[in-house]
């Protein structure tokens, strides 16, 4: 059926844990088949079918890697007995708190010392860093509103950055510590990690880096 053009494949570029990863879509063929077949022509689903047909390499290379995440952090919070609860992005934009943020993804950690909320940032380094500094600063401006925080006790949610290289990791340390001090009042967590580094250690806490090191433990362990 790929030979034939009805389904495509995907590749993942960056391999973790041995696992050789890809997505498989419905190719230009497989649409026309689907919208033929069951007269889907004009309808909402043959029209989201046709919009995914034209998402680039580099979306479908990113969503691959964000689900590879995901099932890595599942592995990781059942082997030490943690509670995961997880949110994909289209979840996310469904959530009226924090539809704005279009984070990667969105999830709740809770170990024997509590719980956080963690927003997931995946950086393939495929946007420039200008472009990527940008949705930092999206966050900040979503702590000032203030509209996250319910009762007292609320706490802002860490931000986990993973990226390719470890430059681009130490680019996004330093960029956040000035973009950070440029404040007095910032109590935003941000964690930064590269995919090489949770293949070699899995989520420990000390492979992530952070402008101005917190006492926050909760998420990784």
């Amino acid at each position: 059926m790929m030979q034939e053009g009805y389904i495509g494949r995907v590749y993942d570029r960056y391999v973790m844990k041995g696992r050789l990863s890809s997505i498989l879509y419905l190719d230009k063929r497989g649409i026309v088949y689907i919208k033929n077949e069951y007269m889907l022509k004009g309808s909402g689903y043959f029209k989201k079918l046709s919009r995914e047909e034209k998402v680039s390499f580099v979306t479908k290379d990113h969503s691959l890697k964000t689900l590879d995440i995901y099932i890595l952090l599942l592995e990781y919070a059942n082997e030490h007995g943690h509670i995961l609860k997880y949110f994909s992005k289209a979840e996310l934009s469904q959530m009226s708190l924090y539809r704005d943020i279009k984070a990667d993804g969105y999830f709740i950690y809770e170990t024997h010392i509590g719980k956080r909320g963690v927003f997931l940032e995946i950086d393939l380094e495929s946007e420039s860093s200008k472009t990527f500094l940008k949705k930092i600063r999206k966050y900040i401006d979503f702590y000032f509103t203030f509209k996250w925080s319910v009762s007292a006790e609320d706490i802002f949610p860490i931000v986990c950055i993973i990226c390719v290289t470890h430059a681009r990791k130490v680019f996004l340390l330093n960029e956040i510590e000035k973009i950070m001090r440029l404040y007095v009042d910032l109590l935003i967590i941000f964690k930064i990690v590269t995919f090489k580094d949770i293949q070699e250690k899995g989520f420990m806490s000390e492979i992530w880096l952070e402008p101005f090191m917190s006492n926050s433990k909760v998420f990784p362990v």
